[in-house]
């Protein structure tokens, strides 16, 4: 089945996107022809029972943001969406597109119907009504609330206290907020604080050194936290072992000693993004050494390759991700060192030694995700164009199933040649995003390729300004008349 999807307003859609758009009209119909007396009195109804309840709650959540993004959101739409069995909602889109609607009608109406809710994002819309009155509210009726995320929230501190009492919670994110040690202090007031919490993400707040030493002493449960964009400057004091599993650290000020003292209470990490904001001892023998202490990492992200990292993670890494705009990174060699890579990120490498390099031993069959976006390439000889040398690179990859090459200046007939080996490499997803240098040839090779692609690929051509919409309509309009029909083919994005 050909599929042919525009990123902004689609004129062919999906099933499922055909099935929310059909709900939507049925929904605002529904409630045109209810009588006026009783729209009036939907918003302050304890209960509702309408055709719609049964809707689950992603189908409720893409329901209001389609509303939302379409301004036709109402409070007495959401009177009827908002049911008794809703387990998450995010008001998030909210703010965007309907800021009329943020208001204690539309809070009071979540806590008395949702005494189920088990997820629950309030983002920016606690600033715009007073997050007291929604937290305490919510607390009041919500005993088994699981997710709440209250980014971009000021002032936290007046809230946390509150916060600190929802025995249940697996998830917060305060991020982005003005908390401070303050506040971590009140977060950990209850005893034991917060027990069951797994995830934490206070990213882009006030807290310190302390702040983050009370996190590790009191949440003995906690497996993910974000410590990006903190300064954590000042020196720690006796950091306790923790059983963390996933560590983010992204332009995060902190001291070497400081970063020292963290990994090694950390030695059960299996998820690292290591950005400092100052990355001159990224390269040092005493950070490779510590990383090598840590057993069972498999995902890391950092700012750049080193051969110490070899040393340090040998065959365990499942996920590496290296993007730099000045480090030139042998690509190949990077493979070798990691048979067991799944998925690889180069965006803007200088990548260097092309597939064709002399003495490499190519363990590359378990890597089904490669992005290459903004990524450059060395030429190996005076034979060979670095495009050439991109497209060889890649197909030495047998099993890819992902593969972006956005932002590159890949061309046609370069492009064409990697297209034909879709039903090798089983591509789902090529992005080609940005690409300025491809043009309308690239249309007709799509039309030909679609009668004999096997499996379903989406491909991204947004932002390609020199393939006009024009093109894509025309490719669409001739697979439609195609006699007999595609049976399969490609999916594709423009804008």
């Amino acid at each position: 089945m050909l599929i042919v999807e525009p990123v902004a307003y689609p004129t062919v859609r999906t099933l499922s996107s055909l099935c929310l758009f059909v709900i939507k009209d049925l929904l605002i119909s529904y409630v045109h022809s209810l009588p006026a007396s009783n729209k009036s009195t939907l918003p302050d109804a304890l209960f509702v029972i309408s055709p719609f309840d049964p809707l689950p709650s992603q189908c409720v959540q893409e329901l209001i943001n389609l509303l939302a993004e379409k301004k036709q959101l109402d409070i007495t739409l959401l009177s009827v969406l908002i049911h008794t069995h809703l387990t998450s909602i995010d008001l998030s889109p909210l703010i965007q597109n309907a800021k009329q609607l943020i208001k204690p009608k539309l809070f009071q109406l979540i806590t008395s119907r949702c005494t189920e809710l088990l997820h629950l994002t309030l983002g920016m819309s606690c600033n715009m009504m007073g997050g007291k009155l929604v937290l305490n509210t919510l607390i009041s009726n919500n005993k088994v609330l699981r997710t709440l995320i209250v980014s971009n929230f000021r002032p936290i501190d007046e809230v946390i206290s509150r916060i600190s009492i929802m025995r249940y919670l697996t998830t917060l994110d305060l991020s982005n907020s003005q908390l401070s040690d303050d506040g971590v202090t009140l977060l950990t007031s209850q005893e034991p604080p917060l027990p069951d919490l797994t995830s934490l993400n206070v990213s882009n707040t006030q807290i310190t050194s302390y702040g983050m030493q009370l996190i590790f002493s009191n949440f003995i449960s906690l497996l993910d936290l974000n410590l990006s964009q903190l300064d954590l400057t000042v020196p720690f004091v006796n950091l306790k072992p923790h059983r963390l599993t996933s560590l983010t650290l992204l332009n995060t000020d902190i001291l070497p000693d400081n970063l020292y003292s963290l990994l090694l209470a950390v030695l059960q990490v299996q998820h690292l993004e290591l950005y400092p904001y100052h990355n001159s001892f990224i390269d040092r023998d005493w950070l490779w050494d510590v990383l090598a202490a840590l057993p069972d990492i498999t995902y890391f992200s950092t700012y750049r390759s080193s051969l110490k990292l070899a040393n340090s993670f040998t065959k365990r890494l499942e996920y590496l991700s290296l993007p730099c705009t000045l480090s030139r990174i042998s690509a190949p060699l990077m493979c070798t060192l990691f048979p067991s890579l799944q998925h690889l990120n180069l965006d803007d490498c200088k990548i260097t030694d092309g597939a064709n390099s002399p003495g490499i031993a190519w363990n590359t069959t378990e890597l089904i995700s490669l992005s290459l976006a903004g990524a450059t390439f060395s030429q190996t000889d005076h034979t060979s164009s670095a495009e050439q040398e991109m497209l060889t690179f890649i197909g030495s990859f047998g099993n890819l199933e992902k593969l972006d090459i956005s932002r590159t200046d890949i061309f046609t007939f370069i492009l064409m040649d990697l297209l034909r080996r879709t039903s090798v490499f089983k591509l789902t997803h090529l992005t080609l995003h940005s690409c300025d240098k491809l043009n309308k040839d690239i249309i007709k090779f799509l039309t030909e390729l679609a009668y004999t692609c096997t499996h379903q690929c989406c491909v991204d051509l947004s932002y390609c300004f020199n393939v006009k919409k024009s093109d894509l309509e025309l490719f669409r309009d001739s697979l439609k008349q195609a006699i007999p029909p595609v049976q399969h083919g490609l999916s594709v994005k423009w804008l």
